[in-house]
């Protein structure tokens, strides 16, 4: 769904608060820069940044606080908006520091709503609800109306973001009833928004197009031309779900026309991708295959790589429907790789710049270690007749030649013994390469560590290097005893698979078995993460990645809905898909969950393993 830009109304509002009463030309200079930078934020941020930038300047001279406090609202805005997080959060709490010290209640209050939004970004839930409830204080203190509309629409979309339902639909209607009696059209409009979107995540498609068609006369009544062209795209969902599917076409085409129109190119690239899908679902493959080309370069051009992998992985299925099975392979390829790049891309670096932090410790005392080392052999050599030292040089030379290459050979060996299944490492050496292969039986395994951003943060690079390496090397050896073949680790994720390169008849039984093992480890040795595991079975393809850094991979449908299983899966529980039920039913005790909706994969049947039978 599109939720409408929230923020940008805000962050437009809340700046407002910084118009000073002065009338001095100095400050009405500093309120007429920050005005424009305020325009100019959604379209030109660096000029945003440059006018902020010397309204704090000139703020700064005059001592003019609320200057101040709105020029640091400005930029922090503004780095919100990059994803500079850390900074925004900052600026933004010496903004509100600054609107409290003046006795700026409203001000303040439009601070905490911006400071709710970094919160959520960084992934701080209470202190994002905190940072609004502190809002709906200030708000209702200062009689604000308008900005308390807000705060309860901001609060709706937050709850709605974790999961809390309720809460949600009733901020949306408190912010609605709010609206009405002052006749706030702007709040009318985001809290029917907010009532969409909810409806529509409970799959109550006709009110949630109520709400939206209501919305769509409003915003054309004001002439909100973007406004109208996003709302088109939550109608033309609705009716699609409805099974409206002409309604659902028209006002596709309407958007289409409109973003064209706007240059609005990300949005450009939503509505043929949903075309895509839509098409895709009415099995009609030639027209589902246009419009994904259609999405795809406009995504790589506006590097929207989320939206480049959904079509990737659109694109793998209509190739596959239409028995193009090449084309299918290879766009199921870069989805995998893609995808994986972007759900793993902030844990990869964050683990990656501790454990660089790690090894530079390490090197460090390796180094004095190694003086000392020199040092003693030095004296020791010293001992020794220059003649006899030549001669036992040379032997030693000789010997140590034989022995190194011997040993060499023994460590390459191990070690690609380590990185691939024993048949592709001898099928490497002997060919020097390796053909990827279909396994129609496999069993794979997804674990993850939960909430491992929020605990990470309070362990030193050292002690988070340790728990992990000390977690996956155990799962190591509970993997190997089992009888699975590990794949690969994604930043706090882990991957492994059995049913191949050798076919395994129990493959469902050992997998569980193993992640049994795995969540009993991680209670008997009360760990500082949780693990959350998941599990699917089904065919796989398995081949070597690359040709330098390579790496055995496994691809296909199976593995995404694996870590589907995973992602709806709860600490220290293992799920299961239905698919893998039904292979092992009779060996474990399970308790079913019932029919819940993966993304991407629709509802899904699953089930808790409790223990062996």
């Amino acid at each position: 769904m599109i939720r409408i830009c929230l923020i940008w109304v805000y962050l437009f509002c809340v700046s407002a608060a910084t118009a000073g009463t002065t009338t001095s030309s100095d400050t009405l200079q500093i309120n007429a820069l920050l005005l424009k930078s305020r325009l100019l934020q959604r379209t030109h941020q660096d000029s945003s940044l440059l006018l902020a930038q010397e309204a704090y300047r000139l703020s700064k001279i005059q001592d003019y606080k609320k200057g101040l406090s709105g020029a640091l609202i400005r930029i922090g805005s503004l780095l919100y908006t990059e994803g500079k997080y850390d900074t925004a959060l900052s600026i933004v709490q010496q903004a509100l520091s600054i609107r409290k010290s003046i006795h700026d209640t409203k001000g303040a209050a439009g601070a905490c709503i911006l400071l709710s939004y970094i919160y959520e970004s960084k992934g701080k839930q209470d202190s994002a609800f905190a940072a609004l409830y502190e809002a709906l204080r200030l708000n209702s203190e200062a009689k604000d109306s308008i900005n308390l509309v807000q705060t309860y629409i901001t609060l709706g979309n937050l709850s709605a973001d974790y999961g809390e339902h309720q809460a949600a639909l009733e901020n949306y209607l408190i912010a609605l009833k709010l609206s009405e009696a002052m006749q706030y059209s702007n709040g009318i409009s985001l809290a029917n928004d907010g009532l969409g979107n909810y409806y529509f995540k409970n799959k109550e498609f006709e009110k949630a197009r109520y709400y939206f068609e209501i919305n769509d006369s409003l915003f054309r009544l004001v002439g909100e031309v973007v406004s109208t062209a996003q709302n088109l795209i939550n109608l033309a969902l609705c009716n699609e779900k409805l099974l409206k599917y002409p309604e659902a076409k028209r006002y596709y085409q309407e958007a289409i026309e409109a973003f064209t129109g706007l240059g609005m190119m990300n949005d450009l690239s939503l509505c043929y991708y949903n075309l895509g899908c839509m098409y895709n679902t009415l099995k009609q493959s030639d027209s589902s295959e246009y419009y994904a080309h259609k999405a795809l370069p406009i995504a790589r051009q506006t590097a929207d790589l989320k939206r480049v992998s959904e079509c990737y992985e659109l694109l793998a299925k209509i190739y596959a429907i239409k028995g193009d099975y090449v084309k299918a392979y290879n766009y199921h390829v870069q989805f995998s790789e893609l995808n994986d790049s972007l759900l793993n891309k902030e844990k990869i670096t964050q683990i990656e710049n501790m454990r660089t932090k790690y090894e530079s410790e390490n090197k460090e005392h390796q180094i004095v270690l190694l003086h000392e080392q020199n040092n003693t052999k030095s004296i020791q050599r010293n001992f020794f007749i220059a003649g006899t030292i030549l001669f036992l040089l040379l032997a030693g030379a000789i010997f140590m030649g034989l022995v190194k290459t011997a040993g060499e050979k023994r460590k390459t060996e191990a070690l690609l013994l380590n990185i691939l299944p024993s048949e592709v490492a001898s099928e490497l050496k002997k060919t020097g390469a390796s053909v990827a292969k279909q396994y129609n039986h496999v069993t794979v395994l997804f674990t993850d560590f939960v909430n491992f951003t929020g605990i990470s943060e309070q362990m030193s690079p050292t002690e988070l290097v340790h728990e992990i390496n000390k977690n996956f090397t155990a799962f190591d050896a509970i993997i190997e005893k089992h009888g699975l073949e590990k794949i690969k680790t994604i930043g706090d994720a882990y991957l492994a698979v059995c049913g191949l390169p050798h076919e395994t008849p129990d493959h469902a039984k050992r997998v569980l078995l193993a992640a049994l093992d795995l969540q009993e480890y991680m209670n008997m040795h009360k760990s500082k993460f949780q693990l959350r595991i998941g599990v699917h079975s089904g065919p796989v393809v398995a081949g070597i990645v690359g040709v330098k850094k390579f790496a055995y991979d496994i691809w296909g449908d199976t593995v995404n809905t694996a870590s589907r299983m995973e992602n709806h899966s709860e600490a220290g529980k293992i799920n299961i898909s239905e698919t893998t039920y039904t292979l092992v039913s009779d060996k474990f005790k399970f308790t079913p969950r019932g029919k819940i909706e993966a993304k991407h994969k629709g509802m899904i049947e699953m089930y808790f393993v409790e223990s062996v039978l």
